[in-house]
């Protein structure tokens, strides 16, 4: 395997575990699995380590869900299948490039189109496995949209978005803009409120953006 080839998890429960790509981006590893969800966990992490920026977002996208979840008095499998949605959103990007994903400056439109093939990465490599939720495969894919159809990859409007997908994407916003990227420092946590808010029924669902402000003025 060659890193243009995009390598993908395989439908044979073998897969690329591109534990080299972190430092060189030339070697690659070849597993064979039993436990096919654990690996998604583990390359979860690998994504984050390959991007201190990122550190703990995951898990903090995924905490943020949960609340979310139980305040709508969701069921607990229903809850916990959010949590490992927000765990699992971002495993796509194991397959961006590092020159990308660790860029000090602004990308450039090329870039941001590369960057913008992620879910839909994250999507291959889970859709035809039967230990992952319908519910996961949907936010990996989807956490990218908006209601207002601004949003990637399929911009999708309304009702079309589950609401799993809305739960997470806010989580995700609000946790990206309160956290600094290798281009930009992070945003006050008030300023990242605001601007949650500001995208209150055009981005966000309005309803889960109030539930999420009721849960930080908890905090």
């Amino acid at each position: 395997f060659r890193l243009d080839e995009k390598p993908y998890l395989l439908k044979d429960k073998w897969i690329v575990l591109t534990l080299e790509n972190i430092e060189n981006e030339k070697l690659y590893a070849l597993k064979k699995v039993e436990n096919y969800k654990e690996v998604l966990y583990s390359l979860a992490e690998l994504i984050e380590k390959r991007d201190p920026y990122t550190a703990g977002h995951s898990k903090r996208v995924a905490t943020y869900a949960k609340k979310i979840a139980s305040k709508m008095h969701l069921t607990k499998q229903n809850c916990d299948m959010i949590y490992e949605a927000g765990i699992l959103h971002d495993i796509g990007k194991i397959l961006i490039p590092s020159e990308i994903i660790e860029k000090p400056t602004k990308l450039t439109p090329e870039e941001f189109k590369e960057v913008k093939k992620h879910p839909f990465y994250g999507y291959k490599a889970i859709k035809d496995d039967q230990q992952i939720s319908p519910t996961t495969k949907a936010v990996v894919l989807l956490h990218h949209e908006r209601l207002d159809g601004s949003g990637y990859p399929n911009g999708f409007t309304g009702e079309k978005i589950q609401d799993a997908v809305r739960i997470c994407a806010i989580c995700d916003a609000f946790d990206a803009m309160t956290n600094d990227r290798p281009y930009r420092k992070a945003l006050s946590f008030d300023d990242a409120i605001n601007e949650i808010i500001k995208c209150k029924g055009s981005h966000f669902d309005p309803e889960l953006v109030d539930i999420f402000l009721e849960i930080l003025s908890n905090k």
